[in-house]
């Protein structure tokens, strides 16, 4: 009976011995399925965060990570070669006092106004379109910019700034802008004046609002130059200018054609009888001051944009300058 007992509680320990393998080999078969797929994971992983390595660093704009000190963690090639720096030097350092420590006319530029630095402590987007870095050279970079903050919960943890060089573009501006001035006075030429017209004529037509065309024509020119040289020349018609500038408003097109010809766009309502007694006191400021060996004189027409009767540009130009010489013509000696 004893032995029958021990024989019992013998197969009762291999079985459970036996049920013991069996889920230690299932627990074990199961812990290699996720060890696999782990592993699978941390490949995909490795693989995504190389793309992400090469996007990064292949790309053409600027890309910088920011801690929430504004120190650099992460800058692309891009954003180091824009800059002037290796990549090695910015990695640690200050990104305020590195490249954004002065504004664009080279005064400070305190922290506490940076917008970058205002976008990591509050965590909110920021976009710069008018900003300017500067390189380890000294020269300044005119730049786009758009800092986007890291956030976990409601902290920030600081800001990715990806930035764009300008410079390209603001060059193309600028020379168009001065291709659309004239090289002397300064005021617009005859191709930014028909420009800027062409742009306020349909305004004028969709809101029904008319316009005054000025056509002013410096007098004695050629003699000024005969008697005093043409640097004196130059400086009667730039003279000239001035005055239509001090009489005028800025938001009046005022620009020499040529020569000795310029005309004035009064693109708001105005009193005429106003602006040519303002235009009449003006000149005669300026030619009692004394200092030229002559007087500026102008001869002044006149042409008035109707909406509901439009004309074209040049035909407004025409009217005014016929307008001119009649008033040329009836001056008798008078300097306007």
């Amino acid at each position: 009976m004893q032995e029958g007992s021990r024989d019992a509680e013998i197969l009762g320990l291999k079985a459970r011995i036996a049920e013991l393998e069996r889920r230690l080999g299932a627990k074990e078969q199961a812990l290699n399925a996720q060890a696999l797929k782990l592993k699978a994971a941390l490949t995909e992983a490795e693989r995504i965060r190389f793309q992400y390595k090469v996007l990064l660093t292949s790309a053409w704009e600027g890309i910088l990570g920011l801690d929430r000190k504004g120190n650099h963690r992460f800058v692309n090639p891009a954003a180091a070669r824009m800059l002037g720096y290796a990549v090695e030097e910015l990695m640690g350092q200050h990104s305020h006092a590195t490249w954004h420590r002065k504004k664009a006319d080279s005064s400070p530029y305190p922290v506490k106004d940076c917008p970058i630095h205002a976008a990591i402590a509050a965590g909110g987007s920021h976009q710069g379109t008018n900003e300017v870095f500067w390189r380890k050279d000294g020269s300044s970079l005119p730049v786009e910019f758009t800092c986007t903050p890291i956030v976990q919960g409601k902290h920030a943890l600081g800001a990715v700034l990806t930035f764009w060089d300008i410079s390209d573009r603001r060059r193309a501006e600028e020379a168009q802008a001065r291709s659309l001035r004239d090289d002397l006075t300064g005021l617009y030429n005859r191709r930014g004046f028909y420009t800027l017209a062409e742009h306020q004529f349909k305004l004028s037509k969709r809101s029904h609002r008319g316009m005054v065309l000025f056509f002013a024509d410096l007098d004695d020119l050629k003699a000024i130059n005969d008697s005093h040289g043409h640097l004196e020349g130059d400086q009667a018609l730039m003279d000239t200018a001035n005055i239509l500038c001090r009489t005028f408003r800025e938001s009046d097109i005022i620009a020499r054609l040529g020569g000795d010809e310029f005309v004035v766009l009064i693109t708001e309502p105005s009193d005429v009888k106003i602006i040519l007694r303002r235009l009449r006191q003006t000149l005669e400021r300026h030619n009692t001051r004394g200092g030229r060996a002559y007087q500026i004189a102008l001869s002044i027409g006149m042409a008035h944009y109707n909406p509901l009767f439009p004309s074209t540009i040049e035909e407004l130009v025409r009217q005014a300058d016929s307008s001119m010489y009649e008033h040329k013509r009836g001056k008798q000696g008078r300097s306007f």
